[in-house]
């Protein structure tokens, strides 16, 4: 279920609203089954560690333009946002982790880090 972009992305509501919304995905409702929460809307391998920071690591994050729009094209891009994504799971700053990794730092000299 679509629940926001926690204020990062361009569906820019309030957090905690979109923490509200998350949480209701896991929460028991009456027997049915918990559901992933999924953000997108303007992201981009930049803003993963924001994200991370704010949601957590129960969410899935779709970057389509954050993909789709990579200079080296969507494989650079899809590299990129594991990256980033790697980089926020072992809590190393992406301007760290991009040394060793082209795709991400590409990404991050296109959209910048948020």
């Amino acid at each position: 279920m679509h629940v926001g972009t926690f204020g990062v992305g361009k569906m820019k509501g309030d957090p905690r609203e979109d923490l509200g919304n998350q949480l209701a995905c896991v929460e028991e409702m009456g027997g049915l089954s918990p559901m992933l929460s999924v953000c997108s809307g303007g992201l981009h391998p930049g803003m993963v560690p924001a994200l991370v920071d704010i949601a957590g690591r129960d969410v899935q994050i779709q970057a389509g333009g954050g993909v789709a729009g990579h200079p080296g094209g969507v494989r650079c891009g899809a590299r990129a946002l594991v990256e980033a994504v790697d980089a926020a799971v072992a809590g190393i700053p992406l301007e760290e982790y991009a040394k060793d990794h082209e795709d991400l730092r590409t990404a991050i000299g296109k959209w910048g880090i948020a």
